[in-house]
Formats: C-alpha cells, sequence, structure tokens
C-alpha cells in the first residue's frame, strides 16, 4: 500500500510520477491538495476568486478562458467551482493580466449597450439625452448602419425630417428616414395612460408584440398597446432555427462520441422567457431532434 501525500508538493510530484498527461492535471493535483492541507480560505487567491465570480456568471462562454485553464477545469470538472477556479488561474500566471484585460472591455461594451436609466413614468415620453441613446444604440455601425451625427443631433432636437436630411448623402436618406419613424414612435408612448384608461373602462386596446427595440426591432413600437410575448407565428425566427438546429445535431453527435450510440431520448426545457428572449431558438432543438422543419410564411 502507498501511504498518501501529505502535502501539496508531495500531491503534484505524485501526479507527475503517475503518468499525470500534462501540467493541467498536475495544477489540478496540487490545487486540490493545498486547499485540503491548509483549509480553503487560506489558499484562495485573487485570480481564483476573479475566476470563480466569471464561472458562476457563464462569463467564460462570452470571454473564454486559455486552453490550458479549460483543460485544466474540465480534469476537475466533478469538483466545485472554488477547486475549479484555483486550479485554472495557477495555469494562467502569465495570462491572466491579459485575459482580466479582456474581462473588462467586455464588460464595459455590455454596460453601454443596456439602458440604465431607471424605472419608466407611464406617458412621459424620452427627452433630447434618452431620445439620443435608443438612436445611437439602435444605428450602432455594427448590426445597423451609423446614423449620420448632423441627423442624430437634429432628430434628437425635435426637429422634422426634412432638417435631418440636410446636410446628409443621397446614400443616407433611408436611414434617416427609419430614425425619423423611430423617434418618432418613441415620442408616442404618451398613449400609454390612454389605453391604460380604456383597459380600467373595458373597452378595446389595440394589439402589439412585446419586446425590446434593439432585440426585436420596430415593430414593438409604439408602447401602450395590449402587449403579447409569444406570436406562434414569429417563432422560431431564421437565425432562431439556425441556432437550434445546430444544437440539437451537435447533442446528438456529443452522445454518440462519448457512448457510441444515439441517444434513445433527449429533454429540452421550454421555457418561456427563454423563448421569448432567443425568438424561439429551444423549439428549433426540438425541431431539429424530431427532424421537423418549420414552413415559413410569405
Amino acid at each position: 500500500l502507498l501511504e498518501a501525500p501529505s502535502s501539496s508538493e508531495q500531491m503534484a510530484t505524485a501526479a507527475g510520477a503517475a503518468g499525470a498527461p500534462n501540467m493541467a492535471a498536475a495544477a489540478a493535483a496540487t490545487t486540490t491538495a493545498t486547499l485540503e492541507d491548509h483549509g480553503r480560505t487560506s489558499a484562495v487567491t485573487l485570480e481564483g476568486t476573479v475566476l470563480q465570480a466569471v464561472l458562476a456568471a457563464g462569463l467564460q462562454k462570452d470571454v473564454p478562458l486559455p486552453s490550458d485553464a479549460i483543460e485544466t477545469m474540465e480534469v476537475l470538472k466533478d469538483e466545485d467551482d472554488e477547486i475549479r477556479a484555483e486550479a485554472a488561474a495557477k495555469t494562467m500566471k502569465g495570462s491572466f493580466t491579459e485575459y482580466a484585460s479582456r474581462l473588462r472591455t467586455y464588460l464595459a461594451e455590455l454596460e453601454q449597450t443596456l439602458f440604465s436609466s431607471g424605472l419608466h413614468t407611464l406617458s412621459r415620453p424620452p427627452d433630447e439625452h434618452a431620445l439620443r441613446s435608443y438612436l445611437q444604440a439602435y444605428f450602432d455601425g455594427e448590426g445597423r448602419s451609423k446614423l449620420p451625427q448632423v441627423a442624430l443631433d437634429s432628430l434628437c432636437r425635435g426637429e422634422p425630417l426634412a432638417a435631418a436630411l440636410h446636410g446628409c448623402s443621397f446614400t443616407d436618406t433611408t436611414l434617416v428616414e427609419e430614425a425619423a419613424g423611430i423617434r418618432d414612435l418613441l415620442l408616442r408612448n404618451t398613449e400609454e395612460l390612454d389605453s391604460m384608461l380604456r383597459a380600467l373602462n373595458g373597452e378595446y386596446i389595440l394589439p402589439a408584440p412585446g419586446g425590446d427595440l434593439l432585440r426585436d426591432g420596430a415593430g414593438v413600437l409604439p408602447t401602450g398597446r395590449n402587449i403579447h410575448a409569444l406570436d406562434p407565428y414569429r417563432i422560431p425566427s431564421q437565425a432562431a432555427l439556425a441556432r437550434g438546429l445546430a444544437t440539437a445535431e451537435a447533442s446528438v453527435q456529443q452522445h454518440f462520441k462519448e457512448f457510441g450510440s444515439y441517444p434513445e431520448t433527449i429533454a429540452v426545457n421550454l421555457w418561456g422567457l427563454e423563448a421569448i428572449k432567443t425568438k424561439g431558438e429551444s423549439v428549433a432543438v426540438v425541431l431539429g431532434l424530431i427532424g421537423a422543419r418549420p414552413l415559413f410564411e410569405a
């Protein structure tokens, strides 16, 4: 019988002598032993704490870790996040600063994308600052072309379309017209209070799809409508269908790779909120698994 190592150094040596496949296994063994020898709190590092927060938030999907760190966490997939994060941090001694910089950049971009303007006041139209934030985020230069600055300033001041087009090139006409339309729709949220009073009186309220301007487009405007979150004629969208089919295929292939056979059953959680946010990606997964395809209306 072999006596169990009594320290982290001995554990790491044992891992190497046993033919640990790479540095990931050695780092995993060292970390596990250190946490057990000295108590978790005393062995926790700043880098490990940061990575533990990254894992808890799922940020490693958006800001991928270095390959060595990913391999280390895979070795420790049965351990808790604290051990996995500390082990991964050990493999990132020379690259943690660079990763932290990428993480900070991503979070800064994410912060600028979201609107954090407090609670909405019913029927209060957006002011010039709020209009500018909406239009700049909508015409961000990535998903959509960037709005000319002169047109943006004009529209946010409340000037008519003709004034906003002044000084813009002919090729920007369609873009500025779209921005003016969105501006006008945003200003129609004064109808919210009228719709609420009609609802309280048992009167008819115009229906409209619910959603977010940036994610779902101008079709969700104006506000103050009888909104519905799920429209069976709109899900899954073309993009959600492509993602869902790819997910279904990857799930089947992963099972075949691990077990050498195709799965007999696969469970898919259908959540309303998830379907709203992804425009029916989970529905597309189910369609892909049963070999069905939706027929899109023209």
